[in-house]
């Protein structure tokens, strides 16, 4: 067995936050952290999402990140049904 020191350990241990106790585990803060933390363990796969464009591009075209919370065309004919 290699003669390895305590203090070469503990150099190579990860120092870690501590984790929120009581009602700070419901923070905007934490939330966030969690989501943070989830978010990075994604890892995306470039190529299986060039082969899907390329297979339907409509598809890609339809995604537009620029329409993201647009809300549907509003049909002004049906509005005196709704007494809008």
């Amino acid at each position: 067995m290699p003669n390895i020191t305590v203090s070469c350990i503990i150099n190579t241990t990860q120092a870690k936050d501590p984790a929120p106790e009581g009602m700070a585990v419901f923070s905007t803060r934490a939330a966030y952290n969690a989501y943070d933390r989830r978010a990075n363990a994604i890892k995306p796969d470039l190529e299986s999402y060039r082969a899907a464009k390329i297979a339907a591009p409509e598809r890609a075209v339809a995604l537009d990140p620029m329409e993201h919370g647009r809300g549907q065309e509003v049909c002004y004919c049906l509005c005196d049904l709704f007494g809008v």
